[in-house]
């Protein structure tokens, strides 16, 4: 994992294309929930980044306080997509954004890798400390 010129994280909206989703979206077809934790900032974003490096073809690129970015590879075509994680630590939920670099549809690639992280998170939440 590798620091990056990423000094004022936040998530831009969406582009007009439906290969994206985020929670900061305007309520549309590409508007999801954010997920929702109650650990510790660091413990959550510890849980988050595990996870993450788990899943093939993942690699976290930024990890620090407040801001997770992986870059996802598939498998066939070598695609990349970006996945961006914003903590709200009052709020305690965590916003993201997964948005594929390349083309217009994405055959919701996008919406189902967030909904199965969103899943593998909630699991994780719940584990004993």
């Amino acid at each position: 994992m590798q620091d990056s010129f990423y000094s004022c994280p936040s998530l831009n909206p969406c582009p007009d294309k439906p290969n994206c989703v985020s929670t900061l979206d305007e309520p549309n077809s590409r508007k999801m929930p954010a997920i929702k934790y109650s650990r510790p900032l660091e413990d959550t974003k510890a849980i988050l980044v595990d996870l993450l490096e788990s899943i093939p073809g993942c690699e976290v690129v930024v990890a620090k306080e407040g801001y997770v970015k992986a870059v996802f590879t598939s498998r066939i075509f070598r695609f990349k997509d970006d996945v961006e994680f914003l903590f709200d630590d009052r709020e305690k939920i965590l916003n993201f954004k997964s948005s594929s670099r390349l083309g217009y549809y994405d055959f919701g690639v996008n919406r189902n890798r967030m909904e199965n992280i969103t899943k593998q998170l909630e699991i994780r939440f719940e584990e004993p400390k």
